[in-house]
C-alpha cells in the first residue's frame, strides 16, 4: 500500500508546474547527494508516521499521516515559505487518486512552523491526514 501511496504523491507532485519548477524534487525520508538530484536545495521530503485503519460498515478505511518538510538553503525563510505556500496551494484538500482506493481528501492537520537550521538555512515541517477508504 504505501509503494502506491508513494507513486500516488509523486504523480500529484509531478502535475503541479510551479511547484515543481521551484524544487529540486520531492523524496521519502531523506533528499539524494546534489549530485543525484541535480541541485541541492530546496526541497521536499515526507514520510509516513502513522496509518491506521478505520474500518466502517460499509468497507476498510485507512487514515495516514504524512509528514512534510520543505528545506531551503536560503538566510531568509522567505524562500521556504513561498515553496510551503506553492505546496499548500498543490495539496490542502486534494483528492490524489491512489490505485484500488477512494480518496477522501488530504487535509493539513498541524504545523508550517518555520525551523531555522543551525547550518543555515530554513525547514517548514508541516502534517497532513489522508483518509482512503477502499474501493
Amino acid at each position: 500500500m504505501i509503494v502506491e501511496l508513494e507513486q500516488a504523491l509523486h504523480q500529484w507532485y509531478n502535475g503541479s508546474g510551479a511547484l515543481r519548477q521551484r524544487t529540486a524534487g520531492m523524496w521519502p525520508g531523506a533528499a539524494p547527494p546534489p549530485a543525484t538530484s541535480g541541485r541541492p536545495l530546496p526541497y521536499i521530503t515526507y514520510d509516513f508516521p502513522g496509518l491506521t485503519p478505520d474500518d466502517t460498515m460499509s468497507g476498510r478505511g485507512e487514515d495516514l499521516l504524512i509528514a512534510v518538510r520543505i528545506r531551503s538553503a536560503h538566510e531568509s525563510p522567505r524562500e521556504a515559505g513561498e515553496i510551503y505556500a506553492l505546496f499548500r496551494e498543490r495539496f490542502d484538500r486534494a483528492e490524489i487518486p491512489v490505485s484500488g482506493w477512494a480518496t477522501v481528501r488530504l487535509v493539513r492537520v498541524g504545523g508550517g512552523g518555520r525551523i531555522r537550521d543551525p547550518d543555515g538555512g530554513w525547514m517548514i515541517a508541516v502534517t497532513y491526514e489522508w483518509k482512503l477508504d477502499q474501493n
